[in-house]
């Protein structure tokens, strides 16, 4: 749980849950929130969809192949969009071969 920066180490903070419904108080508890000290992880948030938690490389099997397969899918797509180019170049010239032959 996150507090608010003014909590010091060691502090101790007591809060009072209710639940209630339809107007009446259904439950209560007490809530006591020991504050410990924690480095916060500062890593780029689109770690995250790959099970990273502090740096871009994953700390999961799903993670890694996940991570693969984006990098695979990326290569993939721009093998088609080079293959396609390459592939309109290859008919315009021969078109313009065609033309001049008179075909």
């Amino acid at each position: 749980m996150r507090v608010s920066e003014n909590a010091r180490n060691g502090d101790v903070i007591d809060s009072n849950a209710e639940f209630i419904h339809d107007g009446k108080t259904e439950k209560t508890n007490i809530v006591t929130i020991n504050v410990e000290e924690q480095e916060v992880a500062t890593g780029g948030q689109s770690a995250y969809i790959f099970g990273a938690h502090s740096a871009f490389f994953p700390n999961t099997l799903i993670g890694y192949l996940s991570l693969i397969a984006l990098v695979l899918l990326v290569i993939f797509l721009l093998v088609k969009v080079f293959a396609l180019d390459s592939t309109r170049t290859i008919l315009a010239k021969l078109k313009d071969k065609e033309d001049e032959a008179g075909y």
